[in-house]
């Protein structure tokens, strides 16, 4: 360990004394053969580059060796070859020496000419072109100089057909590679492009196909990121060859952001754009499709409309301040939520959609029908017999569903009908309908609801705003997930909902997994009015997973609400009693009404072929109707018109009314009978659904209106709400209290600008105002109306003599709605 130290002390010195490592000189010359290599090399890559080397190289092939060739004199011909060349040689003079003979000639014969001992050039290069494509050409070779030296061309040849045919067997293949991974170019034009993939695209296609079958089939475009076999085998998998109707389906691969790729699909002649919505994440699938807007914007000018799958309600506004007039959107979240809503407070109402919605039954239709003008909008109804008016397209462009019974249709009004196609109705001569006495429909009791919603969706926000809206004060929402409280106040405060300025609901929160006993047992279940499921936004990914978890909570929660009955029955009753009850109510419905989100369609299917699943709850085939809506705006833009008015809280809309509301189970009324009996207090009938079958689709405009019916087994399918005038008194109150609210609020910030140019709250506040930075969505709770805005389908408010005359009779109705606020000044 001594002898150690020095040593390493030396080597250390004679480190530091080796000179420095040579510096390398840049020599001009390898770099230029360098540049030049490259250049060759980058040159060759490309298919374009391949073809010129392999022109080029054969080409030169042929006239180097053709001039070579052109070189090599006559040599030394073959044993077997001399011979025959002799005989033939002897042969020619013997013929040559009669024909002379014969001809008694006096001249002597000349001297033959001599052969060159070269070929010329032209002959030489076309040898070497035959040696080069044939190398049996050499047979006609006598020499052996030349034989030899056409065995080499030949195989320099062959080795240069090899490349060729390497060459053309790798285009071939790249050929088919891009027809097999979808990158080939689309020449169509009125087809249907879909932009994007997700899990509602193969019912948009059953649909699209569906729409397309009337006119014998028609072309659908798919371009997605997404590998073509992919889709194609999804496609493969969930649809029968019968249910393309015709219709033919091309898939592309490729980023529908990208323009080239949307040239690809011919955007520009599509007569019309779906854009999917295909990330979970609302952001960036709604920032996804405004750049896919804005690309089509900017390149093409389209033949078509483009209709966008948004995700969040907020974004809606953008997408079309972006889109312009070419753009359609539907918030497919904000829709799904308001249909279980609706579905949950009206039981049956899903299956009335899953029949108006799409393109397998009756569909939605406007036109205009001069023979109808003038007759009141109540009376159209005996006026076509093979439709059902829902409403109408004024000439303002204004859509009003289930307008007032009186109101007079005008020239250019559009009757807005339910018909099995266009071309299958038509106005008649009024159809005779016997007088029946019209009883008093007693008005809807309100009361107090106890509700539980199961599971938390990214837009439950949303839902308990509208819920708010519905149910009468002092009602109770149960929210039972998986999210903690801290959570929940955490996603609530950044979607922007106070829970607390919520006026008529109480909400309860309870944690725990829904399809687990455990946390069910604490709930009054047998006490609730109606019960929601939603799809957990934590199972979204796995949409399979989503479907199972919500079966499992239905059938728990039925399970415990029939157990808690029992036992109350046994309490009350003997055995047998309580046999006999059982028997009694067996096809009896549940007092309770279940809704329940399903994502997947073959879920759907499977509940279905399962009638026991089936009678435990009603299901919104959330993704199924959304595909279907996609497809209804796509074929015509004014069908989203017609289903906001439908599926708006503010206007009028379908609901599921029992029977007995309006006749006596043993009255047989036919459908023009019982439909002039709604209208008398202001309902419009429009169809029916049975009561026990819970599988049986709901019947939307029957064929045959005149037959008597026994209705007590049937539940009827209303539309209800408020006549176009009362819309226009809300309209008008709302206005006025918007234009006050907007001039103080103006007034004051000038004031204060004056005063010391800092931002000042006035206006209209609330007596208990919350938190500015936690307030109500003005998206989902008002609707911003302006006294001096242009008319649009949403409010129609003009300052004419007739408003202003409502306005001075709605003083007072005014002034008692403003002594509701407290107006500050700060």
């Amino acid at each position: 360990m001594a002898e150690a130290a020095p040593v390493e002390a030396a080597t250390d010195r004679e480190e530091a004394q080796l000179p420095p490592p040579p510096l390398h000189k840049f020599d001009p010359r390898n770099f230029s053969l360098s540049r030049v290599l490259y250049n060759i090399d980058t040159f060759i890559s490309t298919k374009k580059g391949q073809t010129a080397m392999l022109v080029g190289f054969g080409l030169f092939l042929m006239i180097f060796c053709g001039l070579f060739y052109s070189l090599i004199p006559r040599g030394v011909i073959a044993g077997k070859h001399v011979a025959q060349t002799t005989s033939i040689e002897g042969d020619m003079a013997n013929i040559s020496l009669a024909i002379w003979t014969d001809g008694n000639a006096t001249a002597a014969p000349t001297t033959t000419d001599v052969p060159s001992q070269y070929t010329s050039i032209i002959e030489s290069i076309w040898a070497c072109w035959l040696f080069i494509a044939d190398p049996g050409a050499q047979n006609e070779l006598h020499e052996w100089n030349k034989r030899v030296f056409a065995f080499f061309v030949s195989l320099i040849g062959m080795v240069y057909f090899f490349v060729i045919m390497g060459f053309v067997v790798d285009s071939i293949r790249d050929k088919m590679e891009d027809l097999k991974k979808g990158r080939s170019n689309v020449i169509e034009k009125n087809h249907s492009l879909l932009l994007g993939w997700s899990d509602k695209s193969v019912s948009l296609v059953k649909q699209l196909c569906l729409a397309n079958e009337s006119e014998g089939g028609g072309v659908v475009v798919v371009l997605a990121e997404i590998e073509k076999e992919r889709i194609e085998a999804e496609l493969e998998s969930q649809m029968e060859p019968h249910e393309y109707h015709g219709t033919k389906v091309v898939v592309r691969s490729g980023s529908p952001l990208i323009t080239n790729d949307l040239k690809k699909v011919s955007a520009h002649t599509a007569r019309s754009i779906t854009i999917m919505a295909t990330s979970i994440d609302a952001d960036k699938s709604d920032a996804s499709c405004l750049r896919v807007i804005l690309s089509l914007r900017g390149l093409f000018k389209l033949q078509g409309h483009v209709v966008a799958e948004i995700r969040d309600i907020d974004n809606e506004p953008l997408v079309h301040l972006v889109g312009g007039t070419i753009v359609e959107t539907l918030v497919s979240h904000d829709i799904i939520g308001r249909l279980i809503l609706l579905s949950a407070r009206s039981p049956g109402l899903s299956r009335v959609y899953n029949s108006v919605l799409g393109f397998d039954g009756d569909e939605f239709y406007t036109q205009a029908w001069p023979e109808v003008v003038g007759v009141q909008f109540g009376e159209l109804i005996a006026r076509f017999p093979a439709a059902t008016p829902i409403g109408v397209k004024t000439t303002a462009g204004k859509i009003v569903i289930k307008p007032s019974m009186t109101y007079k249709i005008e020239d250019g009004d559009e009757i807005i009908v339910l018909a099995e196609d266009n071309d299958t109705y038509k106005p008649e001569p009024p159809a005779v309908v016997l007088p029946v006495p019209i009883p008093v429909i007693p008005a809807k009791e309100k009361a107090k609801e106890k509700i539980l919603v199961c599971g938390w969706r990214r837009d439950i926000q949303d839902m308990l705003v509208l819920l708010d809206s519905f149910v009468e004060r002092g009602s109770e929402v149960h929210l039972l997930n998986e999210l903690t409280m801290a959570e929940r106040d955490t996603f609530l405060s950044l979607s922007g909902v106070d829970m607390s300025s919520l006026e008529n609901c109480e909400f309860l929160h309870f944690v725990g997994n829904t399809s687990v006993r455990r946390y069910l047992e604490p709930l009054p279940l047998e006490m609730y009015t109606s019960i929601m499921v939603l799809c957990d936004f934590q199972r979204e990914l796995d949409i399979l997973n989503s479907d199972s978890h919500s079966l499992a909570t239905v059938l728990l929660v039925r399970n415990m609400q029939k157990n808690r009955r029992d036992v109350v029955k046994e309490s009350l009753f003997a055995p047998r009693v309580c046999e006999a009850i059982d028997r009694w109510t067996r096809h009896a419905s549940n007092k309770c009404p279940c809704i329940t989100e399903i994502l997947d369609p073959r879920t759907q299917k499977t509940v279905v072929a399962n009638s026991s699943i089936a009678g435990h709850s009603d299901f919104v085939m959330s993704n199924e109707l959304i595909s279907c809506m996609l497809a209804m705006i796509s074929e015509s833009r004014e069908v989203k018109q017609i289903l906001s008015k439908l599926l708006s809280p503010k206007s009028n809309t379908f609901t599921v009314q029992l029977s007995s509301r309006y006749c006596t189970p043993h009255e047989e009324l036919s459908y023009f009978q019982l439909a002039e009996r709604l209208v008398k207090s202001n309902e419009l009938l429009v169809g029916y659904i049975s009561k026990h079958d819970k599988n049986a689709p709901a019947v939307l405009n029957p064929k045959n209106k005149a037959a008597p019916v026994l209705w007590r087994n049937y539940d009827l399918i209303v539309i209800t709400g408020g006549s176009a005038i009362d819309d226009r008194h809300v309209d008008v109150k709302r206005a006025v209290v918007e234009s006050i609210e907007a001039t103080q609020r103006k007034n004051m910030q000038g004031d204060e600008t004056k005063r010391r140019g800092t931002k000042m709250v006035t206006g209209l506040v609330a007596a208990n105002p919350p938190d500015p930075k936690v307030r109500t969505r003005r998206s989902v709770t008002k609707r911003n109306i302006m006294l001096n805005s242009a008319s649009s389908h949403e409010a129609d408010v003009r300052l004419t003599p007739e408003v202003r005359r409502k306005l001075s009779l709605l003083y007072d109705e005014v002034q008692g709605l403003l002594r509701q606020y407290n107006v500050q000044s700060c």
